[in-house]
């Protein structure tokens, strides 16, 4: 699990620097909206946080993890591939 998790950070790191060029490159977006994107993925990461602290106690570690990241690797892949189709902000505040 370290080692996922040491991977993931890596990879968490490296989203970060490229998000801004993202948004500003294929969203055509300033300021205002990486803010908007990224507060929005900021309340997401408390509400999930929330949410699986109330149900720790049933779940089985590496399988939220799995889980977990199963997720967040369809939602990214969403996220990145989401401007073929539209560049609508709400769209990317949801994901």
């Amino acid at each position: 699990m370290l080692g996922v998790l040491a991977v993931a950070s890596l990879a968490f790191g490296a989203f970060n620097v490229v998000f801004i060029a993202f948004v500003t490159d294929y969203l055509d977006g300033g300021g205002t909206e990486v803010g908007v994107i990224r507060g929005s993925a900021a309340f997401g990461g408390i509400v999930s946080g929330l949410f699986i602290a109330r149900f720790a106690r049933r779940w089985d570690a590496p399988a939220v993890m799995v889980v977990g990241y199963a997720l967040f690797f369809v939602l990214g892949l969403a996220f990145v591939n989401a401007p073929t189709f539209t560049s609508t902000l709400w769209i990317y505040v949801v994901l």
